[in-house]
């Protein structure tokens, strides 16, 4: 069973998440150049497997 520690901890985590999401996405439009676009992508999928595992892993817990 996951503890309300756990949960509050994971739910702060995601939020964080979805604001460096906005972020990157803020910071990121209007950027032309290639190696930038690719580097806020990859930030971008890093964050977001990073939710996806952390509430894969409570509820495999």
């Amino acid at each position: 069973m996951v503890s309300a520690w756990i949960l509050a901890v994971l739910i702060l985590l995601c939020m964080a998440n979805v604001f460096l999401l906005a972020v990157l996405a803020y910071s990121g439009r209007g950027k032309t150049d290639k190696p930038t676009k690719i580097g806020f992508g990859f930030m971008s999928v890093v964050l977001v497997l990073n939710m996806v595992f952390s509430i894969g892993g409570v509820v495999l817990w």
